[in-house]
């Protein structure tokens, strides 16, 4: 069971944490500071920060203080076999939310961010251990037939992914390389290095769709 303390949470709801942790209650607290990370650690409890870590500097400080789980976001994304290899090797478990796309810093359409689709799902299961799943009950119970029974989605991917303003419909978006290739780039694009992968892919896409019309 995974407790998420509100913004006000005291000591006194630590304690009673830590009393139903030791009793035997499967617990891990989601905790939206790191005040009381060390006496967590230090009772053996499991615990995690509801903030993502967008950065290495960021991944290596919440395994410092020796967490659980950990929300990976931003460039993370994109080099997931360290992130992997870092998290296997200090026993961490790697969350992500799917349907967002999540950047430290918002700048352009979204497209070149963090996100996974339904057609990726498997890929990148192999480096994330909870996939979860940013919205309301019933949309998530949509979102989850989506990305786990159909696998796929024929429309417009911003319908499913949020925060992504760009119009490109998936169906069009195609080959494996997609999820392969951009899990591991460390985004390239974005520190002057060679890579036009996703503006190909954007352009294939616009070209294929519009020919349907002819």
């Amino acid at each position: 069971m995974n407790i998420r303390l509100p913004n006000n949470y005291t000591r006194n709801n630590i304690e009673l944490l830590e009393a139903a942790y030791e009793k035997g209650y499967n617990i891990a607290i989601i905790l939206p500071d790191k005040f009381y990370a060390n006496q967590l650690r230090e009772h053996g409890v499991p615990f995690y920060f509801e903030d993502p870590a967008f950065t290495w500097d960021q991944l290596r400080g919440m395994g410092s203080l020796g967490v659980s789980d950990v929300f990976i976001s931003g460039e993370l994304g994109f080099d997931l076999e360290n992130v992997k290899w870092y998290a296997d090797l200090n026993d961490i478990k790697i969350r992500c939310y799917v349907n967002i796309s999540q950047s430290m810093w918002k700048t352009g359409d979204g497209f070149k961010d963090f996100y996974i689709r339904p057609e990726d799902i498997d890929f990148y299961s192999n480096y994330i251990d909870i996939i979860e799943f940013y919205d309301s009950v019933d949309n998530q119970n949509v979102l989850y037939e989506i990305y786990f029974y159909d696998k796929e989605w024929n429309g417009n991917l911003r319908e499913i992914i949020k925060g992504l303003s760009l119009d490109i419909n998936n169906y069009y978006i195609l080959g494996p390389e997609f999820a392969r290739r951009r899990s591991q780039c460390g985004k390239k694009c974005f520190k002057g290095e060679k890579c036009a992968l996703c503006d190909r892919l954007i352009e294939f896409a616009r070209s294929l769709e519009k020919s349907k019309d002819y």
